[in-house]
């Protein structure tokens, strides 16, 4: 994949052959790939231990589980009704 290049040279060489190669029956998708390419691949300029963090999504994925185990535990509580409503009219 363009990601997986071992330097900016070859990543950007990997993404033109994509774009171009979409280019014939995806035009649309290859101009938006024209526009993105440098934004895309920026973190390429960056030697390849720090290419590494920069790419994980793990700090993105670690709040996103906490926030589900707690509203998963939350809701377990919830009856639907107030508990200090009465049933009396």
């Amino acid at each position: 994949t363009i990601f997986a290049e071992k330097d900016r040279d070859a990543a950007h060489k990997r993404w033109r052959e994509v774009a171009d190669g979409l280019r014939g029956r995806f035009p649309d998708v290859a101009k938006l790939m024209d526009d993105a390419e440098h934004d895309v691949l920026a973190h390429m300029a960056f030697d390849g231990e720090l290419r590494r963090k920069l790419h994980s999504t793990n700090p993105l994925e670690r709040p996103g589980k906490e926030i589900k185990r707690r509203t998963t535990s939350s809701a377990s509580f919830q009856t639907g009704t107030p508990s200090c409503a009465s049933s009396a009219p």
